[in-house]
């Protein structure tokens, strides 16, 4: 059986290869824009084309991560969705606002905002809704204060908007952090990419340890293993999958209804149900076989939906 050591681990290095990846993670090697389904690469087109290089195919294939991301889970259909419905309905109503303007249409959409003269209902209520929905998508991404309250998150708090924790508290190397949706998913890309790395171009481990990124990169994949053990390291991916399997929800009304559509909350309560022994695949064979059932064993286990 082949059961891959996770990236996060430290170990012996195992190959030599001619072509070392620096130990400074660059600040910016790629970018992937889920609303507008674009990735951008930094550097020449060589680099990605005919003259790859190790950078080059890393940054391509974590890139590629939040592709699949956005594209195969209901967490990136719903971000990609609601950017596409907000864009829509303001651009159809900029249009009828301003096509009978004799300036033509140069009228900026917060004009049609401002003074009596120009009041735009339509357009009001959805700079609320947008302000309510939006600050609700960030809190499943990332915010500046993770540790906040849902009810407080809210401008407008409807009735059964509770105090529910925006996003769980866990420990790492002895440290408490609040993990939110923007770890697991950097940290699932990470995965994969430094998994590349190491079994498919070589690279040693110890070089991949000793790279300085930011905790985003890593703390889900640290706490996954201090949770489950390294033997089950392999899980971490279809775990963090299964974190953005969501079932879109803009406006739950209950602490549990919060969790089931917060990325780190899903994380954080499926690591739990495989430590408890829920999933047993240990190796990628038996994943492979069963891998509707091991996910929707762990999904069932936390009362989220199947797949």
């Amino acid at each position: 059986r082949l059961v891959p050591s996770s990236p996060c681990q430290r170990e012996k290095p195992k190959m030599d290869t001619p072509q070392i990846i620096t130990n400074e993670y660059p600040a910016y090697q790629g970018l992937f824009i889920p609303y507008r389904l674009q990735m951008v690469l930094a550097g020449e087109l060589e680099r990605f084309t005919s003259q790859p290089t190790i950078d080059s195919e890393a940054t391509y294939l974590h890139e590629s991560v939040h592709w699949w991301q956005t594209a195969m889970t209901g967490y990136g259909h719903s971000a990609w969705h609601l950017f596409r419905q907000l864009v829509g309905f303001t651009f159809t109503e900029w249009l009828k606002e301003t096509g009978v303007s004799s300036a033509g249409r140069v009228i900026p959409v917060d004009a049609l905002l401002s003074g009596p003269e120009k009041l735009n209902p339509a357009l009001h209520c959805l700079k609320w809704v947008a302000d309510q929905t939006l600050r609700i998508a960030s809190a499943r991404y990332r915010l500046a204060n993770p540790g906040g309250d849902f009810r407080s998150l809210l401008a407008v708090p409807y009735a059964e908007a509770g105090p529910w924790k925006l996003n769980p508290t866990i420990e790492v190397n002895g440290r408490e952090y609040f993990l939110q949706g923007m770890d697991v998913i950097e940290s699932h890309a990470y995965w994969t990419e430094t998994l590349y790395l190491s079994m498919i171009r070589g690279v040693p481990r110890d070089d991949l340890f000793n790279r300085q990124v930011s905790p985003k990169y890593r703390v889900a994949c640290d706490w996954f293993i201090s949770q489950v053990g390294a033997e089950r390291s392999i899980l971490f991916p279809l775990v963090c999958d299964l974190s953005l399997q969501t079932v879109w929800n803009d406006q739950p009304t209950t602490e549990a209804e919060w969790q089931s559509t917060a990325p780190s909350w899903r994380f954080v309560r499926l690591t739990t149900a495989v430590r408890e022994g829920v999933a047993l695949a240990n190796d990628l064979g038996g994943l492979r076989d069963n891998y509707e059932q091991t996910a929707d064993a762990l999904l069932a286990h936390c009362g989220f939906a199947s797949l």
